[in-house]
């Protein structure tokens, strides 16, 4: 009776546990994550930078791009609290890049840098615990051809701001809510990856 009733237990866990990340399990001891959607994921990359898929709506994934429709995350977390992340990206009308950092494994939980195709026009926003920061700047950058910028993120407790650098300028917009997370990665949206990276911010303060 003793040993069916200890199969049952193992059994009840097993089941409970099937659909746990390995993600999230990794998460909570701030290791790099190998996986998504419940299994194992193989590692790729983008220009070097090793990333795994996380969701995959339709991802068409080269060694010197991402393109379509998912969501990745990369395998080395930032190191420290503020970051510069570059990018390199090109979108279709309708389709958005966003930038996710500060996230946990999952890309749940952090900020969210956002950039949209609206008829040939780049329109940012910044979303951090349900709330959305819009950048109308942006409003005037064409769609010429493939976007290259920069993003710092400068998290000050429960406060911070994000800096976009593009054409040789930037543009600065603060934000209010409380980010814990160090992971980092890319939500594609009819859109197209050629480089992403982290590094030391621009803006030392």
């Amino acid at each position: 009776m003793k040993l069916r009733y200890l199969w049952c237990v193992v059994i009840l866990v097993l089941v409970g546990c099937g659909r746990i990340s390995v993600l999230q399990t990794e998460d909570r001891d701030g290791s790099a994550p190998s996986g998504g959607n419940g299994g194992v994921s193989q590692a790729l990359s983008l220009r070097g930078a090793p990333y795994v898929v996380l969701r995959d709506q339709g991802l068409n994934r080269l060694e010197n791009e991402i393109r379509g429709d998912g969501d990745v995350v990369f395998l080395a977390p930032a190191r420290a609290v503020d970051r510069n992340f570059a990018l390199e990206f090109s979108i279709d009308v309708g389709g958005s890049v966003t930038l996710a950092t500060h996230a946990s494994a999952q890309l749940d939980e952090g900020i969210e840098t956002e950039f949209e195709n609206r008829d040939g026009r780049i329109v940012g926003s910044i979303s951090i615990a349900g709330r959305e920061y819009p950048m109308p700047a942006f409003n005037a950058l064409g769609l010429s051809g493939p976007v290259g910028l920069s993003v710092d993120i400068h998290v000050h407790g429960s406060e911070g701001h994000v800096i976009v650098f593009v054409n040789h300028e930037k543009m600065s917009f603060d934000y209010q809510g409380e980010v814990v997370g160090k992971f980092w990665g890319l939500k594609l949206r009819g859109a197209t990856v050629s480089f992403a990276a982290d590094g030391n911010p621009k803006v030392v303060h």
